[in-house]
């Protein structure tokens, strides 16, 4: 699902270079930081035919080595696009690109998504482009740090948590492990844009999402139907059950 990009009306999207990685030592828990809250758009906005993102990946300040970074935008009438790029040792990132055509304005905002095995990013982060330029950092959270990793949002953006669960003679019973995946209305659910594992006790977290519709908070395990709901609009925090059916 993460190398799914969304193109109509004609627009080509750019590639996208994601690369599998090796594993990473458990670190701490990841400590809550807010994403870069979005400034609007200038009415003048100018195309930018180059772009440069750089960043860096981390878990709780440690840098991730071998992750492999997708950076995604919305370039209007119906199509989404992305460019990726990989860490290097001491967790950063830097992608420079011609856009090749495809509309980018300053002021337009785009999402950092890493990746790495083991990990997870529990919390969306989006910056805005000005000047052809934006920083990106994303947190990551290694799976064996879940149980303990509650993060929350900054102002103007909320948490959604929860249970997968099934339902059973005496109950219902956890999931764990489940693969749990946020989308945002504004790339036309290209990438996710946070995504998650549910833990011993099937709860997760996710964060920096936005209070406006989430079209799409999905949940997949094998040996289960995956089930994909939209979230509606609210404000921090929200919880949203989950349920899997064998």
């Amino acid at each position: 699902m993460r190398q799914l990009l969304a193109c109509l009306s004609g627009v080509v999207c750019l590639g996208l270079l994601l690369t599998a990685c090796g594993s990473n030592e458990p670190l701490t828990p990841v400590s809550a930081v807010a994403p870069t809250p979005l400034a609007p758009a200038g009415p003048a906005a100018s195309v930018v035919p180059n772009v440069r993102v750089s960043g860096s990946v981390t878990e709780n300040g440690h840098p991730i080595e071998n992750a492999s970074v997708n950076i995604q935008w919305s370039c209007g009438g119906g199509c989404s696009a992305a460019i990726g790029g990989m860490t290097d040792a001491a967790g950063r990132y830097v992608i420079a690109q011609s856009t090749n055509g495809i509309a980018l304005s300053d002021g337009a905002a785009m999402w950092v998504t890493a990746y790495k095995d083991g990990f997870v990013q529990q919390c969306a982060s989006s910056a805005v482009i000005r000047n052809g330029v934006v920083s990106l950092d994303a947190q990551l959270t290694s799976i064996a740090n879940l149980s303990t990793s509650q993060p929350l949002s900054g102002a103007g953006y909320r948490t959604v948590s929860g249970t997968v669960f099934e339902s059973t003679s005496a109950g219902r019973g956890p999931v764990t492990d489940a693969r749990l995946s946020a989308y945002s209305e504004a790339l036309y659910y290209a990438d996710p844009v946070a995504f998650t594992r549910s833990d011993v006790a099937g709860r997760y977290w996710l964060c920096g999402l936005s209070q406006a519709r989430i079209p799409f908070l999905g949940a997949e395990k094998e040996g289960y139907n995956s089930n994909t709901s939209p979230v509606e609009a609210g404000t921090d925090p929200t919880i949203f059950d989950i349920q899997l059916r064998r």
